[in-house]
């Protein structure tokens, strides 16, 4: 009985039908083992070229990354790649506290009495409270009046030790 070809069928096509369906059938009925499916798949790939460069760059092509889930290794055909890049780290420049200030002063200027011979009595309003101070006295243990010069009242702010003064015409 003779075998009927066509006759442009060359033998490298023959040989290519071949290892196809020899491939088909490994991948179809061959071991579980993904490691070894690999390995037969490169060793028909490595015997199907005849020239020695064809052979490296099919090595190179078969060469893919790898990766170990469980017991079995895998074969990473399409492997991400990422191309973030981090950015640069951020330098942390530690400043310096701002320097505490004193509140505005609290205080409104009424008025002042002067009696015969004595001090100076100044009239001052915070809020709802009136206050009658004198040169030197503190007000609500943090202000203290100083002097008056100028048609100003020098008060010093006791936490901080800051001079304030308050505008009270001549």
């Amino acid at each position: 009985m003779k075998l009927l070809a066509a006759p442009q069928t060359s033998r490298k096509k023959r040989v290519l039908a071949v290892l196809a369906v020899l491939t088909t059938g490994l991948l179809l009925f061959g071991p579980d083992d993904p490691a070894g499916t690999a390995a037969v798949v490169q060793s028909d790939a490595y015997a199907s070229t005849t020239d020695t460069s064809g052979a490296a760059q099919t090595r190179r092509a078969l060469e893919f990354p790898t990766r170990i889930a469980g017991d079995h290794e895998i074969l990473q055909v399409f492997g991400g790649h990422s191309w973030y890049v981090a950015p640069p780290p951020v330098a942390i420049v530690q400043m310096a506290p701002p320097k505490p200030v004193a509140p505005p002063l609290p205080f409104a200027y009424l008025g002042r009495f002067v009696e015969t011979g004595g001090k100076p009595v100044y009239y001052l309003v915070k809020g709802d409270r009136a206050y009658d101070v004198r040169v030197g006295e503190t007000l609500d243990g943090t202000y203290t009046l100083d002097a008056e010069d100028n048609g100003r009242l020098l008060f010093t702010y006791l936490p901080l030790k800051e001079r304030q003064s308050l505008g009270v015409g001549k």
